[in-house]
């Protein structure tokens, strides 16, 4: 298909998008600039006539968030996260320390929510929670110690750990 006829026919549907890209896979990408937009574009059917199928991107539509709250320590994730439903919050996930081998539940919980950005303040009942951005730990290969992959999909040679020498590992090193 032409770009210049998506570019209209998105257009025509819900006003000029504010970003377009199109995906490896052959997926169109649209970033809207209001939720209004986002809403006009799910619920078209076609464009043109041709029928579309419009889906929000899983991850780009959502954000995780941290809160820090000793009153939540004894509280189940099931519960918090019925209590926070309304506020957009889609997923909760508990933080735990290992302590002389035991897993023990912390006062730091993980919320995933359905904007785009982070609320900076969330209420459990009576509790105001200062949201802080959620940074997830990078990816490291373990075979040549660069991040950004992993060992499966690595295609660099070994690097070891302990001197940084290549073609070994740290045990024969």
């Amino acid at each position: 298909m032409s770009p210049f006829f998506i570019h209209k026919g998105l257009e025509g549907l819900a006003g000029s998008p504010k970003l377009v890209k199109k995906q490896r896979l052959g997926d169109i990408l649209v970033e809207t600039s209001s939720s209004q937009h986002s809403k006009l574009l799910l619920l078209s059917k076609a464009l043109g006539d041709i029928p579309i199928e419009v889906t929000p991107h899983s991850t780009l539509n959502t954000s995780r968030g941290v809160i820090v709250e000793r009153d939540l320590r004894a509280v189940p994730e099931s519960e918090i996260l019925a209590g926070l439903t309304s506020q957009g919050v889609t997923a909760v996930r508990r933080i735990f320390t290992r302590k002389d081998g035991i897993l023990e539940p912390t006062n730091v919980l993980i919320l995933t929510f359905t904007v785009p950005c982070p609320p900076t303040i969330i209420k459990a009942e009576y509790l105001n929670c200062k949201v802080q951005p959620y940074i997830s730990n990078p990816v490291q290969c373990f075979h040549c110690h660069q991040f950004r992959h992993s060992k499966q999909s690595c295609h660099c040679s070994m690097t070891c750990a302990r001197s940084g020498g290549k073609d070994h590992n740290a045990t024969e090193c």
